[in-house]
């Protein structure tokens, strides 16, 4: 089972079902080993409940909450490592070795295109390196458009 943390909400969430998990089990136990000791006073058996209803209560909150702000971090990071792995920056397609990847993880049956800007350094010596980049963005987002769902594109 994979839990996912993304955002803040979700920490506060699962910091709550921490914190009742913790508090129940503690005060489950703690009021069951009481009961069973013979002539005890009920007011006893009260406050040993009590404090140990108040103990996870104190601890919980605050270690479940840091614990999980921390989970959500790193899997944030590692979504954007791993966007940053995979896709290229410039197009936002994918890269040519996740491209390949793909490729080789598809069925035998299908459609190679490879498409070639002609002249392209034609149009970074004329409208400069921005308008290149431009260029291959437009480029990118058409492909992507074309293939639809089906297909994937790379750079």
């Amino acid at each position: 089972m994979r839990i996912e943390i993304k955002d803040k909400r979700a920490v506060w969430k699962y910091t709550a079902l921490i914190t009742a998990i913790a508090t129940f089990a503690a005060t489950g136990v703690v009021g069951a080993l009481m009961a069973v000791i013979p002539g005890m006073h009920w007011l006893i058996w009260l406050w040993g409940v009590s404090i140990a209803l108040f103990i996870p209560l104190l601890i919980a909150p605050p270690c479940a909450y840091f614990v999980l702000s921390i989970v959500r971090m790193l899997q944030e990071t590692i979504e954007k490592v791993d966007s940053q792995i995979r896709f290229d920056p410039l197009t936002g397609i994918l890269n040519r070795n996740h491209f390949l990847d793909s490729v080789r993880g598809r069925e035998a049956s299908g459609v190679l295109m490879i498409a070639d800007a002609d002249h392209f350094k034609t149009i970074n010596d004329t409208y400069g390196h921005a308008g290149g980049d431009e260029v291959l963005r437009i480029l990118a987002n058409t492909l992507k458009q074309s293939v639809g769902n089906q297909g994937i594109v790379g750079r």
